[in-house]
C-alpha cells in the first residue's frame, strides 16, 4: 500500500467542495485536517475545531469558504501566520482575487487561486489554477496533484480565470441543459418523455466517455482534444445522413454564435463579481 505523503493539506470549509476534495485528497494518500462550523464526518480527515488549528499544522491550506466569508476568515488566518512559518495557500472561491489574499495575509505570501467545477464529486473536474510570484516551483507540483486528485489541472494566469469560470465551472450546466432540450425535442417529435430522457441522458454519457476512451486510446498531444472532437463528429455526420442535417439546422439557427454570446455573458458576470469581492 502506498505510504501517505509528508505533507499535510488542511481544508477551510468542509461544504460540498472542501468536501470532495478530503475526500479525494485520502484517496490519494494525502494527511488531510479540516474545520468548518459544521463538525464533518469524513473518512481520513483528522476533524479540528479552529481555523488557527488547521493553519498551525499544515503545509498547504485550501480555502473552500464562500466568497462573503472571505472577509471574516482572512483575518483570523493573517493572525495565525505571524511570526510562524507560512503555509501555501490555495483559494477555490470564485471572484476574490489573489490581490485581495494578499493585502490580508501579506505580499509575500504564496498564494494560488483555483476553480474547480462539480464534476469534482465524480472525480473529473475541469480545474484551472493561477499562482502569484511568491509560489515555489515545488508547491505549483503539490498543487496539481491535490486537484488532480478530483479531476484534470490546467495551470493559466490569473487573467484568465474569469473565462475558466465561463467554460469549464459554469460548463456542466451547459450541457445538462442542451441534453434536457435534446430530451425535450425527442418528446415533441413523437418519442414518450421518459424514454427520450433515457435516450437522452445515457447519449451524453456515452458520447463523453467514448471521447475520453479515444483521447486516452490517442495519446494525444495538448491541443489535441479539439481535433479529436472534430473526427468525431465526423465519424458520425455522414454526407446527406440525418446527423448533418440536424447539424446544418444548429448552424442555421445561429447555435455556434449563441454559444460565443454565451460564454462571453458568463465571463462578464464572473469579471462583474470579482470587482464586487475585492472591494
Amino acid at each position: 500500500m502506498k505510504q501517505k505523503t509528508k505533507l499535510t493539506v488542511g481544508i477551510i470549509g468542509l461544504g460540498k467542495m472542501g468536501s470532495a476534495l478530503a475526500k479525494g485528497l485520502v484517496k490519494k494518500r494525502f494527511a488531510v485536517v479540516g474545520t468548518d462550523p459544521k463538525p464533518a464526518k469524513i473518512m481520513g480527515l483528522k476533524f479540528l475545531k479552529s481555523i488557527e488549528q488547521v493553519v498551525s499544522v499544515s503545509q498547504v491550506v485550501l480555502l473552500c469558504v464562500k466568497p462573503k466569508s472571505f472577509p471574516e476568515v482572512l483575518p483570523v488566518i493573517a493572525k495565525s501566520i505571524v511570526n510562524r512559518k507560512k503555509p501555501f495557500f490555495i483559494s477555490i472561491a470564485a471572484g476574490v482575487k489573489i490581490s485581495t489574499m494578499e493585502k490580508a495575509l501579506g505580499k509575500k505570501a504564496r498564494i494560488a487561486r483555483a476553480m474547480p467545477n462539480l464534476c469534482a464529486f465524480a472525480g473529473k473536474s475541469a480545474t484551472g489554477i493561477a499562482f502569484n510570484r511568491n509560489v515555489f516551483a515545488r508547491e505549483k507540483k503539490t498543487a496539481l496533484l491535490i486537484f488532480d486528485s478530483i479531476g484534470k489541472t490546467i495551470p493559466l494566469k490569473e487573467a484568465n480565470i474569469d473565462a475558466v469560470t465561463a467554460v469549464s465551472g459554469s460548463g456542466p450546466a451547459y450541457f445538462y441543459h442542451f441534453t434536457s432540450l435534446l430530451a425535450k425535442a425527442g418528446a415533441k417529435t413523437g418519442l414518450p418523455e421518459k424514454v427520450s430522457y433515457a435516450l437522452a441522458v445515457q447519449t451524453f454519457l456515452g458520447a463523453a466517455a467514448l471521447l475520453e476512451n479515444e483521447l486516452l486510446a490517442g495519446k494525444s498531444e495538448a491541443g489535441g482534444e479539439g481535433k479529436k472532437l472534430s473526427e468525431l463528429i465526423a465519424r458520425i455526420a455522414t454526407p446527406g445522413g440525418t446527423t448533418e442535417a440536424a447539424l446544418k439546422e444548429f448552424n442555421r439557427n445561429h447555435l455556434p454564435e449563441t454559444a460565443v454570446k454565451s460564454v462571453r455573458a458568463a465571463k462578464k458576470r464572473a469579471g462583474q463579481l470579482s470587482k464586487m469581492a475585492s472591494k
